[in-house]
């Protein structure tokens, strides 16, 4: 019979994204996968907080592939090494990575922009080195915040989106591409409050006291049932066997 109810894991670590995937990423060689960013690049690039700097920055070796030309070639122009123009639908075409003996692969933020995931895992299977690991991270279809916004008839969405997976969802769609959990993660988004110009003292004041009461709550709820949090991190590695799967059924 097929199995529709699935239990969620009961131990799973509230992370900070970049510094888990930094940690990981230091001292070893890696292949960051949609290295440029889609987000505010000029401005990240401009203050040196663009996240693949911060991969060069403790990574014995760090390469990047990226889609987006303009992106590349200005990286490149700003001294960049081992930048590939590239599709990472594509990845076994990619000669420049061929035998590279990567020993961690990023995929932050790109699965759910990808017009085909299913081609992008089937290709970084065939050059993902066999003790190597990737790490993939994706908002989370359970995040409370899409839960808030049905309330108030919304739905809280990048437009650039194309797919939204949630934990037993992804475990089960990187599986049938050959890998096998290792761990999975999850982390809150970061948030900020800003102001205008224009905003009055009251109104700020009672701006900051909602931000703090609506934080908290969140976190307590987060913590809780950590599987509300805003974003998935799952480590994958080629399927050696099934004794380390964490949805081998």
């Amino acid at each position: 019979m097929l199995k529709w109810r699935h239990k969620l894991p009961k131990k799973v670590k509230i992370v900070d994204r970049e510094r888990f995937i930094l940690n990981m990423c230091s001292g070893k060689k890696v292949l960051h996968l949609g290295c440029t960013g889609a987000v505010s690049f000029e401005s990240k690039v401009q203050s040196g907080s663009l996240f693949h700097l911060k991969i060069i920055q403790v990574a014995k070796e760090a390469w990047g592939v990226d889609i987006d030309r303009r992106k590349v070639d200005k990286l490149k122009g700003l001294g960049f090494e081992h930048l590939i123009l590239g599709d990472v639908e594509g990845l076994d075409a990619i000669a420049e990575i061929e035998n590279q003996d990567f020993e961690i692969f990023v995929a932050g933020e790109i699965i759910e922009h990808l017009a085909n995931p299913g081609l992008f895992l089937k290709t970084a299977a065939k050059i993902l080195p066999k003790n190597a690991l990737m790490i993939i991270t994706t908002p989370n279809a359970f995040r409370i915040e899409n839960f808030l916004g049905v309330l108030i008839r919304e739905e809280l969405i990048h437009p650039e989106h194309n797919f939204l997976f949630s934990p037993i969802s992804l475990a089960f769609f990187v599986k049938k591409f050959g890998y096998e959990v290792k761990e999975i993660c999850v982390a809150r988004a970061k948030t900020s409050l800003h102001f205008k110009k224009s905003d009055s003292l009251i109104f700020k004041l009672a701006r900051v006291i909602f931000f703090l009461v609506e934080r908290t709550l969140l976190e307590a709820i987060i913590r809780f049932s950590p599987f509300f949090a805003s974003n998935l991190i799952f480590v994958v590695g080629l399927r050696q066997s099934s004794a380390d799967n964490i949805y081998e059924e």
